[in-house]
């Protein structure tokens, strides 16, 4: 008899619950107060078990209950606490209970705020917890080893003493584990509430009312998720050992995609606060922007870019269930919309251009064309694969020139729009000067760089961006203009960063030598040796005499990222910017003159020995101990290692070399190409050389700025929304 999980049992009780608050909801619509107030409480009584279910998940990561597949996956006794707490959102199975949580959360303000449209509203995010609970009815994160992994487990036999889990990825064992995916999932579960309330201005044919509150959550949306792609390139600076902080990765690009949406979402949101105008556009885009969400989940979950992407998740057997759930809000939304298109009516713009209404739409376009080209870019590995057998996927090149034209339209929308924002004009004289100045200053500043157009140009936008705004809060002090003027003086400063830390830096690659000191780029290291463990260190003395400092950095293989080399660097930070090591290639000294491999007939010198492969042959094949053997002649003698094979083991066959006490072994071999890898332990006299480590050094030209950009981007649409809501009281 099979025992079904706690969790699980809690997971479906959840799932019929919430199929009950549909049916409430939806009998509600006529208004009947019986069946509103019942579809509350039984929502309630969802939040309680759903609250339940993670609490279980929680506790079984902290008490290391490895009968758990989902657990065993991404947990070991070894990890404190906090990392077993950012475990359960480590794979896609916790991120999705931790979704439905969230929107949990959001239903229940929605209750409790006396929402005109809460029916709509609670049937959208009702609807959404279904089908992310029917994805972990598939695949629960409380599935028994023995279900998941039947031919190495057995339900009947209970689990060895002492047994451990896989531990999680090394990557993700960082305090950002912790921060990162929750606020990334604020914002993709936050997206679902401008979606309804596109949803219920469709159907209730209301399309003004409903913009005052979807626009405060929009910018909560927005923020969260903006936070949570900042968060995420810092941690892929400080944890993934390649130096940079965007790499245009397909899952990287799959949340930057909505959140660009979002923006433009927002200021045509803002077109409509103040006209009336663009109706049709925002209800498209609060529709689109959820779409998006939902695509995003389907690239980084299903694992259909996981040839492609080091962030994407395996695929298991969710990619069918997410592809039906895009489909369905996608055709819902797209029905409503376009059976109402013609009888949505508003004000036109007007024909006059050089407004700010009509620059900021301007602006909406080009960073919706920018979202829309990087979603053609992301998705080519799908689209490829209808027509050629090897998918493509577009390189980081592409992005980069693009990036180029459409980022200067749209700073120089930004910058014009700030001019006519309609509180008073910005006098000609100020202006003028700003933009000699950030001329000046971005050509001077860039002038020795070979590749100087695009450094100059975007430096100069920058400083302009920044002056404009900063003279714009000083002339008008006026509370009103902080956020919007806030989040685009981040946007300079994080144009500035990318210019700085993109084109100003560099790097030095060198190999030193163990105990002696070097100069790699602006820094003295000496390499003191790697530690001998599971785990080992790479050991640094950084600076010279007194003042050094001892560093380490971890240098191993890890068996669970797939036998991967995890690097990790060390960051120096600085005001001018960030000193970047990173310990490249380990090389032992004595790998040079005692290990070898050789072809069959290929001939090398090891210390004073020549060694040639004669050939590679099995023995005893028939028997209960078969063995393969290497041949090999050194020094015109002839010896032959080998390896036993008996009960499932492998055992060395060691031999001397003849009149010596040095010993030969056969590491490695391969039948096909006729090739070994072999062992010869050196002789006394034989001069071994010093162990070596190749490594990287930057120098990340004030890469702060890009850090500090994003965060008064970010603090911009917070600020925005904590005043509407102020305003609203």
């Amino acid at each position: 008899m099979m025992i079904i999980p706690v969790g699980t049992i809690t997971i479906y009780i959840v799932l019929v619950i919430l199929v009950l608050v549909m049916f409430f909801l939806t009998k509600s619509a006529s208004g009947n107060q019986f069946n509103l107030v019942t579809g509350r409480q039984l929502y309630y009584l969802s939040s309680a078990f759903i609250f339940f279910s993670l609490i279980l998940l929680l506790s079984a990561f902290i008490f290391d209950q490895f009968q758990f597949s989902y657990v065993y996956e991404n947990s070991s006794k070894d990890m404190s606490n906090i990392y077993k707490i950012a475990a359960v959102w480590a794979g896609k199975e916790g991120s999705f209970l931790l979704w439905v949580f969230m929107l949990n959360i959001f239903g229940v303000i929605i209750l409790r705020s006396n929402e005109k449209y809460e029916s709509i509203l609670m049937m959208v995010i009702t609807i959404t917890q279904i089908f992310l609970l029917l994805l972990l009815v598939a695949e629960s994160p409380f599935r028994y080893l023995w279900e998941t992994m039947p031919e190495s487990f057995n339900r009947v036999a209970a689990l060895p003493a002492g047994f451990d889990g896989m531990g999680m990825n090394p990557l993700l064992l960082d305090p950002w584990m912790v921060a990162h995916p929750p606020v990334l999932f604020l914002g993709y579960a936050s997206a679902t509430i401008p979606f309804g309330y596109a949803i219920a201005a469709l159907l209730k044919k209301d399309y003004t009312s409903w913009l005052k509150n979807s626009y405060r959550w929009l910018l909560f949306s927005m923020s969260t998720l903006g936070i949570g792609i900042f968060l995420g390139g810092y941690w892929a600076y400080k944890v993934l050992g390649w130096g940079g902080y965007w790499g245009w990765d397909p899952v990287e690009n799959s949340s930057l995609i909505p959140w660009l949406v979002a923006v433009a979402l927002m200021h045509s949101m803002l077109i409509q606060r103040r006209t009336g105008s663009l109706v049709r556009s925002n209800i498209f885009m609060s529709l689109f922007y959820f779409i998006l969400v939902l695509y995003s989940t389907f690239l980084t979950r299903s694992g259909v870019l996981s040839n492609f992407s080091v962030h994407s998740f395996g695929g298991g057997g969710a990619s069918g269930y997410i592809i039906f759930f895009i489909l369905f809000f996608l055709i819902a939304g797209a029905f409503l919309f376009i059976t109402n298109f013609k009888k949505i009516e508003a004000p036109g713009l007007g024909e006059e251009v050089a407004t700010w209404q009509g620059i900021t739409v301007y602006g909406v376009i080009t960073v919706f064309i920018y979202g829309m080209v990087i979603l053609v870019g992301t998705s080519m590995p799908i689209l490829s694969s209808f027509f050629t057998a090897q998918p493509i996927p577009v390189t980081a090149h592409f992005y980069n020139k693009i990036s180029v034209p459409l980022g200067l339209i749209i700073i120089s929308l930004m910058v014009t729009a700030t001019m006519l924002s309609g509180r008073g004009s910005l006098k000609k004289i100020p202006v003028i000067i700003f933009a000699v100045l950030a001329a000046v200053v971005g050509i001077v500043s860039n002038i020795i760089i070979a590749d100087y157009l695009v450094p100059m140009i975007f430096t100069a936008a920058g400083l302009f961006i920044l002056a404009v705004n900063i003279y714009d809060l000083a002339r008008l002090n006026a509370k009103a203009i902080l956020p919007s003027r806030l989040a685009h003086i981040g946007v300079g400063v994080m144009v500035l960063g990318i210019m700085t830390s993109g084109y100003h830096s560099s790097t030095v690659q060198k190999k030193i030598i163990q105990g002696k000191e070097e100069k790699v780029g602006p820094v003295t290291l000496t390499f003191t040796g790697l530690s001998d463990d599971a785990k080992s260190r790479a050991s640094f003395k950084l600076g010279t005499g007194e003042a050094a400092k001892n560093i380490s950095m971890e240098y191993y293989i890890s068996k669970r990222a797939n036998n991967t080399l995890y690097r990790e660097p060390y960051i120096k930070m600085g005001i001018f910017g960030d000193i970047y090591i990173i310990p490249e290639q380990y090389k032992e000294g004595i790998a040079g003159v005692a290990f070898a491999r050789l072809k069959k007939g290929e001939e090398v010198t090891m210390g004073d020995l020549k060694v040639t492969l004669a050939g590679i042959r099995s023995a005893n094949m028939m028997s209960k101990q078969p063995a393969i053997h290497a041949d090999v002649i050194i020094n015109g003698k002839k010896v032959s290692p080998g390896v036993r094979f008996h009960d499932r083991h492998r055992h060395p066959i060691e031999v001397l070399l003849l009149g010596t006490k040095r010993k030969v072994k056969l590491q490695g071999w391969d039948m096909r190409n006729k090739t070994a890898d072999l062992y010869i332990e050196p002789g006394k006299k034989t001069l071994i050389p010093p162990d070596t480590m190749l490594v990287n050094v930057s120098e990340k030209r004030m890469i702060w700025l890009v850090w500090l950009g994003t965060l008064l981007i970010a603090g911009g649409g917070l600020l925005a929304m904590v005043r509407i809501k102020r305003s609203t009281t």
